[in-house]
């Protein structure tokens, strides 16, 4: 993300980011929203985190049949949408964003709509990681497909603009069929993985380097 100055023009915004876990670091999404957040906040934006074990608008858990078990594995819980808690969470924000294509943030759309409130969405839950974790249905012919479509129909066509974190991952939705534009952003890091001391610009890296991938 890159830095902003605020001018007369330019003010810092109030962002409410919507995500069923919101207070799970072990969990890839709702860390990625916290580690958004955080840099957000460094450049002066305002953020509202909606959620489970969020700070000031903590939403209650969704318990659903053996979908919950399946997402436990994967350290995520359910939201309960609510209606009191969306009006008070995004009074007086600009935006919406929201995480997962779930029930939680589908309703939040429909009220941020209700509000006329602009509505963005990060794709963080992709198909393949669903059915991973699904048994003897991943073995279904199309099944990574037929998620895709229901993820667009449920809440990705629905919104202003999605956010992804790769390249790779803008083109796989639009290879789907999706059409509501795409921006890329990357989920960043966290800063205690910036090397103590940097190398000067311009000087070649040492040979050989150490790449660590997990």
């Amino acid at each position: 993300m890159n830095e902003q100055r605020y001018g007369d023009s330019e003010r810092p915004l109030t962002i409410a980011m919507v995500v069923d876990t919101s207070g799970n670091r072990g969990n890839g999404t709702s860390n990625s929203a916290l580690q958004w957040a955080d840099e957000l906040e460094r450049q002066g934006h305002r953020v509202r985190l909606v959620g489970i074990g969020a700070p000031d608008f903590p939403a209650r858990v969704n318990h659903v049949p053996l979908v919950s078990w399946v997402a436990k594995k994967q350290q995520m819980q359910f939201a309960e949408p609510s209606d009191t808690l969306f009006r008070a969470a995004f009074l007086g924000v600009d935006v919406v964003h929201l995480y997962t294509p779930f029930r939680f943030c589908q309703h939040a759309c429909r009220m941020a709509r209700q509000m006329g409130i602009p509505v963005t969405a990060g794709y963080h839950v992709q198909p393949e990681n669903i059915t991973y974790s699904a048994g003897p249905l991943k073995h279904a012919p199309g099944i990574d497909a037929i998620i895709y479509r229901l993820f667009d129909w449920w809440l990705f066509s629905k919104v202003d603009r999605i956010h992804v974190p790769t390249e790779l991952g803008a083109s796989l939705l639009r290879s789907h069929g999706y059409k509501t534009p795409i921006t890329v952003i990357s989920n960043g890091y966290e800063p205690r993985f910036t090397p103590k001391s940097q190398r000067a610009a311009g000087v070649p890296a040492p040979t050989p380097f150490h790449i660590v991938a997990s």
